[in-house]
């Protein structure tokens, strides 16, 4: 491992530090995160398929993940520009990392660290770093880490696990299942912070399987940016197959991660699957539109901060 990062490693877990409470907001989002990025390789992957074989019933598992972690490890060339190409790991350096963390993690946790039941979310905790630093080595300058939203919860001084074993989930958090709409999902995502015996968590919705199913109705319904459709038309299409989004839900859950793919363009008119570069093209210049109005909006702000001695 490069120097400068071995040495970032270490920089970082000496000033770690457990949050004193957990709050939802805080790692609902990067959970979220690194599972649509993690999602993201197997809808590159599958694009070229004609159907993708999934159905609003099918529930995301352990399995499932940990089958989607390897795939990444696997298929970087899936993302990474054909430039960059990965790296030799240096497997002792990652070693020696995880070690250093183990040993604060048990610092940070004093008597609880021989807690059996902290147990399997200590090593949750430091297998997901070695994923992160794993492909940190690979691809050292990347932006597509799926680990990179976790690894930064890490550092927020968050611990974390995620299972699909419901009475390993209950040992931290009784009541996560039967909680509203949770009794059909399958995965409970755990965080602890500094309170002893304090937990908190949520459960992982079936956006991954509403992705697919998106993308897949897209594919047949609107090839190309001149066959867009209207995010109305989408929802109505998942609402009869007996899924509920809100209008905003329905944007960060699976319109937001879709377009990160690369694989769906927007424009004033809807959604459209995107089969070539002028797909691509027009679906730029419609958010580089979107950019400049901002922007220009923001400069109006800086110039009027500037005015009333206001420093932003």
């Amino acid at each position: 491992m490069p120097e400068s990062l071995t040495t970032q490693f270490q920089t970082d877990f000496q000033g770690l530090s457990l949050i004193d409470s957990s709050k939802k907001p805080e790692y609902e989002r990067p959970f979220f995160n690194h599972l649509d990025s993690l999602n993201k390789y197997d809808l590159l992957f599958t694009k070229e398929k004609s159907s993708f074989q999934k159905t609003v019933k099918d529930k995301f598992s352990l399995s499932d993940y940990l089958g989607l972690e390897q795939f990444v490890m696997e298929n970087t060339h899936l993302v990474e520009p054909t430039e960059m190409q990965a790296q030799e790991i240096d497997w002792n350096e990652i070693d020696n990392a995880k070690d250093f963390l183990q040993d604060k993690i048990n610092k940070l946790l004093g008597h609880e660290q021989i807690s059996q039941t902290l147990k399997p979310l200590i090593e949750f905790t430091i297998d997901s770093f070695e994923n992160y630093a794993i492909y940190t080595y690979m691809h050292p300058k990347s932006t597509h880490n799926p680990w990179m939203s976790t690894h930064h919860l890490l550092l927020s001084g968050y611990m974390y696990l995620i299972s699909d074993k419901e009475e390993l989930v209950k040992e931290f958090h009784p009541t996560l299942y039967g909680q509203k709409n949770n009794q059909d999902e399958n995965v409970g995502i755990i965080t602890k912070a500094k309170k002893e015996r304090k937990f908190k968590g949520v459960i992982l919705d079936n956006r991954l399987t509403i992705q697919m199913l998106v993308l897949n109705y897209l594919k047949k319904i609107a090839p190309g940016y001149e066959n867009p459709i209207p995010k109305k038309r989408i929802l109505q299409h998942i609402e009869e197959k007996g899924i509920t989004y809100s209008d905003s839900s329905f944007n960060t859950a699976v319109l937001l991660p879709l377009k990160r793919t690369l694989l769906i363009g927007s424009s004033s008119r809807g959604y459209y699957y995107m089969e070539d570069n002028d797909d691509f093209k027009t679906s730029y210049k419609f958010h580089q539109s979107k950019y400049a109005g901002i922007e220009f909006t923001m400069n109006i702000y800086k110039e009027g901060a500037a005015s009333r001695g206001i420093s932003l």
